[in-house]
């Protein structure tokens, strides 16, 4: 478990899609990252920008009653799952959820702490923040770590608050 940490704040939902895109844009298959957070926190907002960044055309849609939808992006497939619904792991293997784990896809899960024995290389807690949502982001695999510092310098650039780095040096300090 690697345990690299970033948080920041995003404004409105424009500012979230974009969050997203920059992680979309770095991703390596294969990759799983975790979403949680109360309803309406901006989880299948993260999900449909970083989709839209992975070059899906077409609706994006909450898996909130299909519990799984799969998009084909330019490089590698993405399954969008919603735990909500789900009440232990045998359900999520009765989706057909480890046929998922192809070498290149990558897994987006939303609800994520309700099936705790999904492993994810990154997870994210959005947090509202009166109208602003937090995210806290935590790599649990060298995968999660690696799209984080990946992203850190991009993510400057949209203008997400920055509130912490643990365990890394401050943005404007080289990274190790």
């Amino acid at each position: 478990m690697s345990g690299l940490q970033l948080s920041f704040v995003v404004r409105e939902e424009s500012e979230m899609e974009a969050a997203a895109a920059v992680f979309a844009r770095r991703s390596r298959p294969p990759l799983s990252i975790g979403l949680r957070g109360d309803l309406g926190s901006g989880k299948t907002v993260f999900c449909r920008g970083y989709i839209r960044a992975c070059g899906y055309r077409g609706v994006v849609r909450s898996p909130t009653y299909t519990l799984l939808e799969e998009y084909s992006g330019k490089n590698f497939s993405i399954f969008h799952f919603d735990f909500y619904r789900l009440s232990d792991s045998g359900e999520f293997e009765n989706l057909g959820g480890r046929d998922c784990y192809a070498e290149d896809s990558v897994r987006l899960f939303e609800w994520a702490e309700r099936i705790p024995s999904v492993q994810v290389d990154l997870m994210i807690a959005i947090e509202f923040a009166g109208a602003r949502r937090r995210l806290k982001l935590t790599a649990r695999t060298q995968a999660g770590e690696k799209l984080i510092r990946a992203a850190l310098q991009p993510l400057a650039l949209i203008g997400p608050q920055r509130l912490a780095n643990k365990g890394m040096h401050n943005q404007r300090t080289e990274l190790p």
